[in-house]
């Protein structure tokens, strides 16, 4: 009976025995540990705070994200710490710790920080619009390993746009071809900030109506490339010349940054001409300097045909070369008796693009047209003058400190004789 009860007690020693040997550890490495003696793994927590991220996350391609994360040996010490993106420690330049840029990964953790720390991590996040899962791993000197895993979505224009207020706002009224100032404060989100663009009824206006800052400072280009001291906010003006025709205008401003997210504001224009209304004529004839006597100049005051040559005349045409008569006419035309004559060519000079002379009703428009004409640069004869006159072309004239604005309606070109004339319409 001993030696049955003996062996009883023998068996339920192996049986606890056995039991206690298969027990799991806490190591959170598969394959570490185990034996008969239970390793705690180190502790890891990611700590919620404004401007970290404790869970799953999604960015623009390539952006920064930061997580503050502690870790605490449970058993000995911290030995390193690693970063992997999908199972594969990532470049060390991809990431900092506390500000300064990891010089490897897996880095090394010495005293005091092997006792327990808190880091504040950020990390470059992958360039391609994917999923990538980011474990944040800590071991110990034992081996053992905690992870935390952050799964990051990247799509492009997933961060915060950029923020852009100013002062204005709904309608108002203001002279047509007048500047408007736009005053500004704008502030990068997500990303630095690219480009700023403004439209004119859903269209790009020319670079010359838009200047940044000041108006010595004109916009390059529409969208302007805003500069690199200027990335991260603005906090200024925006001057817009608006449509030198009376009417309505819908304007929007829109601030986009690197990554192609944009903010737009917007505002409407009733623009109205004011000031001294112009007097107005129409089918006067400026004829061939060659052809009959007393003709090839014009008095802009009236429209009367004048002789070339006559102190009357403000403008006169160039007449004929030596060529076959059906050849002859040079058609072009010059500023005579004191007059400076230019061309107007929409879009060119600072002139709009929308420019049209049937919409020019006040004789300070005219005036304002003036620096916006093109100076000749061809002569004939020795004198200042016009390139081929075409149907069309618009001229402005100054004599004296008054102003005429004429455009070409017709042009009658004879191949028989040296009758050929432009047919004016002409404001003053």
């Amino acid at each position: 009976m001993k030696k049955l009860a003996l062996f009883n007690w023998l068996a339920i020693f192996a049986a606890v025995l056995f039991m206690y040997s298969c027990t799991d550890d806490t190591n959170t490495t598969p394959g570490g540990g185990g034996g008969g003696v239970i390793i705690n793994a180190p502790t890891v927590d990611l700590i919620n705070e404004a401007g970290f991220v404790t869970s799953d996350i999604t960015v623009d391609p390539g952006s920064i994200f930061s997580v503050k994360i502690s870790a605490t040996p449970e058993e000995g010490t911290l030995n390193d710490f690693s970063l992997q993106e999908n199972g594969v420690n990532i470049d060390a330049t991809r990431f900092s710790v506390n500000g300064v840029t990891a010089a490897a990964n897996p880095i090394l953790i010495f005293s005091p920080d092997n006792t327990g720390l808190t880091w504040e991590i950020s990390v470059k996040s992958q360039e391609t619009s994917s999923t990538s899962s980011y474990a944040f791993n800590f071991t110990d000197s034992a081996g053992e390993t905690t992870t935390r895993t952050i799964d990051v979505t990247t799509e492009l224009g997933a961060g915060n746009p950029p923020v852009v207020t100013t002062t204005i706002s709904g309608n108002f009224d203001v002279e047509a071809g007048s500047l408007v100032t736009i005053p500004v404060s704008i502030t990068a989100g997500d990303h630095p900030l690219n480009t700023i663009a403004v439209y004119e009824n859903d269209e790009l206006i020319s670079a010359a109506r838009l200047y940044y800052g000041s108006l010595t400072n004109p916009f390059a280009d529409n969208p302007l490339l805003i500069p690199d001291a200027d990335k991260s906010g603005i906090e200024g003006d925006i001057f817009v010349r608006v449509n030198d025709n009376p009417g309505t205008y819908d304007y929007s401003l829109v601030v986009t940054d690197e990554f192609g997210t944009s903010t737009p504001i917007s505002w409407t224009v009733v623009s109205a001409p004011t000031g001294t209304p112009v007097g107005v004529l129409t089918a006067k004839l400026l004829k061939n300097a060659g052809g009959p006597t007393g003709t090839g100049g014009m008095d802009l005051d009236t429209g009367d045909g004048t002789g070339s040559s006559d102190p009357l005349a403000e403008i006169k045409d160039q007449g004929i070369d030596g060529s076959a008569l059906e050849l002859n006419w040079i058609q072009r035309i010059s500023g005579v008796n004191g007059t400076t004559l230019k061309l107007l060519v929409p879009g060119n000079n600072g002139l709009s693009e929308s420019f049209n002379y049937n919409n020019i009703s006040f004789k300070e428009e005219i005036a304002g047209l003036w620096d916006a004409g093109l100076d000749f640069t061809e002569t004939v004869n020795g004198e200042s003058a016009s390139w081929l006159v075409e149907i069309g072309d618009t001229f402005i004239a100054e004599k004296g400190g008054s102003f005429y604005l004429f455009t070409v309606t017709d042009i009658n070109n004879t191949a028989a004789d040296n009758n050929d004339y432009y047919e004016l319409s002409i404001k003053q």
